[in-house]
């Protein structure tokens, strides 16, 4: 369907999906979570080279890891689809990055650090995101099927304005603590979760 050029129709509709709680907690429950795998990106100089003790030529074990559960993660998630209903599989997704969030904080109190945990429990953390997401993708565009692109635009957006906030606030001031970085990858796939559930009731089976 092709939309007319209107400036002030457009504003109105961004507005009318920005004040959508419905629209809005499935962007937050799509978006933040992912920022749970992605403030390591971030930190990577400081994860593997001083935490971890990488050189430079090992940081590809880190990526290996963040890259093939995204991809794993999205295999699965085109397998399930139609086999179990969105709740279902989104909650799959959010079960495994919360035990996978609980594992890396009680390993991060517990035991020394070792990449051998580290870099696996980030790639199953990223696994269970991408195994949801396009489950949640899909509920955010259902929300304007006659606007679909400018569901997709704003969700990026908004993703992405949470990624520079973790880019430019909280990763400078955990990533000299693996403990840290362990707590708030957790705290912002809290967001996410607490997000769902805030709307898991109106989506229909």
């Amino acid at each position: 369907l092709v939309q007319p050029f209107h400036v002030g129709a457009l504003m109105r509709e961004y507005w009318r999906l920005c004040s959508s709680r419905k629209f809005m907690m499935l962007v937050l429950a799509s978006g933040v979570p992912f920022n749970g795998m992605f403030l390591y990106v971030l930190a990577t100089p400081v994860f593997l080279g001083d935490h971890l003790q990488f050189e430079p030529t090992q940081f590809f074990w880190f990526f290996l890891c963040t890259i093939g559960g995204i991809m794993a993660g999205a295999a699965v998630s085109g397998r399930l689809a139609g086999k179990m209903s969105p709740q279902r599989q989104i909650m799959r997704g959010f079960r495994i990055m919360v035990a996978v969030s609980v594992v890396n904080i009680v390993l991060n109190l517990a035991a020394p650090l070792s990449a051998f945990w580290a870099l696996p429990l980030i790639g199953l953390f990223s696994f269970g995101w991408a195994m949801m997401v396009p489950v949640v993708t899909l509920l955010v565009l259902d929300q304007v099927p006659e606007r679909r692109g400018m569901a997709s635009s704003l969700q990026a957006c908004i993703g992405s304005a949470a990624n520079g906030l973790v880019a430019g606030l909280l990763v400078p001031l955990v990533m000299h603590s693996t403990l840290a970085l362990a707590l708030t990858s957790a705290g912002l796939m809290l967001v996410g979760l607490v997000a769902w559930y805030g709307v898991r009731r109106s989506i229909a089976a």
